[in-house]
């Protein structure tokens, strides 16, 4: 539902202290129903973020939030098999070093089933690199919208989709906050 909000609390060693019932209900519409509160509460934050790219962006955007208090917006991109999302998180520090993060989904459209967003479909080997954020494609140092990726290399005809190697790319990475 566009304009909804999700929003989720991390304490000041990043341990997940709070989910509301919007962030539960978006996981289960998403296929991942094992991510409950008893699932998710009390642990790190870490345990459920893919990628040494986008953990060491939040990592510095949290630390960034614990030295000086403030707010920070990082739009993303949050699709599903059948949609494309456009989101943006809110970043808050809190008392403590606690960090407060909102997500609001402001464009969503449907599409036809693409099989490389499906985290249930069985993997090949081999990886492709996703930014995290904007969920661009790497396709030798050139990033690509995921659509067209599926295109140029062929997706389609494989039996398997390749793993997603969860990264930042250079635009997001360097991209002013």
């Amino acid at each position: 539902m566009i304009g909804a909000y999700y929003s989720y609390r991390v304490d000041a060693d990043d341990r997940i202290r709070e989910v509301d019932a919007a962030w539960l209900d978006f996981a289960i519409e998403n296929d991942a129903p094992e991510l409950t509160a008893e699932a998710v509460l009390g642990r790190s934050l870490w345990d459920f973020v893919d990628g040494d790219a986008i953990c060491k962006l939040y990592g510095m955007i949290f630390a960034s939030l614990r030295a000086k208090p403030s707010e920070v917006k990082l739009p993303f991109r949050c699709d599903s098999p059948t949609r494309i999302r456009q989101m943006l998180m809110t970043l808050r520090s809190e008392r403590g070093g606690g960090i407060a993060m909102e997500t609001q989904l402001f464009h969503s459209e449907e599409r036809a089933p693409v099989l490389l967003f499906d985290r249930k479909a069985p993997r090949a080997p081999e990886g492709l690199p996703i930014c995290s954020v904007c969920l661009r494609v790497g396709l030798s140092g050139e990033w690509v919208d995921a659509a067209e990726a599926v295109v140029r290399r062929r997706l389609f005809s494989q039996e398997r989709p390749p793993r997603l190697d969860e990264t930042v790319c250079p635009d997001c990475f360097g991209a002013p906050r």
